[in-house]
């Protein structure tokens, strides 16, 4: 009986102790082909950027299997990644304007895939990942050049190697190279065929982070706080778009705008946002999102001096001729209540496709279908309606009677109801808008029939004339 139970020992503990020596064999190989210095050599000689990676670990108990990296940072090229300099020689890395930062990363592949010496990637977790570019003049941004092919591109990096060399401008003492020598590899656009991952990665996932942009032209900064975001659903094949080229995006995030020069925050909407993606136009093969997704305004997210509201409210010519003054709409507005809307985005371009309705504090604001926002520029093309709360109306109103009053007298009813006429609606102010150009100066015209003073004299005069010889008539009746 002892030698049968020894057996059975034997046979159950011999197999499990080759299998955890087999595991832990893979697991030491593994880790040693997937090294940060390894990684990074292999990235580097690939794309136009810098990395630092602090520590990568190899996990196949999980299934899929894990590798998870941590301290993983993506900089513009500089001399170091140029030269190929050993990890353990490199200062530590300098963050400027543009950066990619995370934590940690868990890349979710197949065992055999990592066997084989490929990085097939079917899960991608980011965690509390912060991302910095600047959105340069004509919609391209400094963080696409990053991930440029340096095989595709070497001749237009060698070029402007050579023409730098002769005109004495290489790379700054710091180890970042000049400006414009990325500049070429921003003008072709990303092509499906440069998909790393290609058909294999079915989810991508954010926990929490900052994404923080530059406007160049207004030098505003839009900073996007990532509560949670997720692409699903992936299906991208590079070889037939037509019937493999769709994702679907779950994101919920808190959006600032910024300015830095007044030290100022515009707006602060706390967003959600899902919908389906069309990554790459079918037809060119690069890199061209078509977007329709829902986005909810959440309560509580607020605007406040945006240009928009305070041109709005006191500059425009046509409310000035009326004296028409209605400051606060600059002030802090809070949205009452959650709305939601319908937006598309294609060629840079944000646009409503269906109309979208805003309760502030003192206003109510209505954009229209089809009204658009380019991401690149800030320019835009709204048109809406302003309707102004009761209370301020009242307010805005007296303001209007003063006017008149300081221009013809104490008799001003008549005339200044005449003004306000074609603006009130149910006793509150509406303001039908156009606005356009760009964003941070916006050129607004008004749309309601609005007369000036000089009408309401007149017509105030015709009727003073008429009362006059009215009552002459009846004084020479009497006679």
């Amino acid at each position: 009986m002892k030698k049968l139970r020894s057996l059975l020992i034997w046979l159950v503990l011999v197999p499990l102790l080759v299998l955890c020596a087999v595991i832990f064999g893979i697991n030491l190989y593994l880790e040693s082909r997937l090294k940060p210095e390894v990684l990074v050599a292999l990235i580097e000689s690939e794309k136009n950027c810098r990395v630092d990676i602090s520590d990568c670990n190899v996990s196949i108990l999980h299934q899929p299997a894990h590798v998870i990296m941590k301290g993983v940072t993506f900089l513009p090229r500089d001399s170091f990644a140029e030269n190929a300099t050993p990890l353990s020689e490199r200062p530590p890395i300098e963050i400027g304007t543009t950066y990619i930062r995370c934590p940690e990363v868990v890349l979710k592949v197949r065992l055999w895939d990592l066997l084989a010496r490929r990085l097939q990637v079917n899960e991608l977790d980011l965690r509390e990942s912060d991302v910095g570019f600047t959105i340069l003049r004509g919609g391209g941004n400094s963080l696409k050049p990053l991930f440029a092919s340096l095989k595709k591109k070497a001749d237009g990096i060698d070029g402007i190697k050579a023409d730098s060399d002769k005109n004495g401008k290489g790379d700054k003492p710091n180890g970042t190279p000049d400006v414009a020598a990325s500049e070429p590899l921003e003008k072709k656009p990303f092509h499906v065929s440069e998909l790393p991952l290609q058909s294999t990665l079915k989810l991508a996932h954010l926990h929490g982070g900052v994404l923080k942009m530059m406007i160049e032209k207004s030098g505003a900064v839009i900073e996007v706080k990532i509560h949670q975001l997720a692409f699903s659903d992936i299906n991208v094949n590079p070889y037939d778009l037509e019937t493999g080229n769709t994702a679907v995006m779950n994101l919920d995030c808190t959006v600032a705008v910024d300015d830095p020069g007044q030290n100022l925050r515009f707006a602060e909407m706390h967003v959600g946002i899902s919908g389906g993606i069309t990554p790459f136009d079918a037809t060119t093969g690069q890199l061209n999102p078509d977007m329709k997704y829902d986005v909810i305004f959440h309560q509580g997210s607020y605007v406040q001096s945006m240009p928009l509201m305070e041109k709005l409210g006191n500059s425009t010519d046509e409310l000035q001729k009326i004296g028409l003054k209605l400051e606060e709409l600059g002030q802090k507005e809070v949205l009452r209540e959650d709305r939601q809307a319908r937006v598309g985005y294609r060629d840079k371009r944000i646009r409503l496709l269906e109309e979208l309705v805003l309760p502030f504090d003192n206003y109510q604001l209505t954009l229209a279908k089809q009204s658009w926002l380019e991401t690149g520029d800030s320019e835009h093309e709204f048109r809406g309606n302003m309707l102004i709360a009761r209370e301020l109306t009242a307010k805005a109103l007296d303001g209007v009677e003063e006017y008149v009053r300081s221009r013809v007298g104490d008799n001003v009813a008549d005339v200044a109801r005449k003004l306000v006429d074609p603006i009130l609606e149910e006793n509150q102010i509406s303001l039908d808008f156009r606005s356009k150009g760009a964003l941070g100066k916006p050129s607004i015209k008004i749309d309601n029939p609005l007369s000036d003073i000089k009408d309401g004299l007149k017509e105030k005069g015709k009727q003073l004339l008429n009362d006059t010889l009215e009552s002459m008539l009846k004084g020479g009746k009497e006679q």
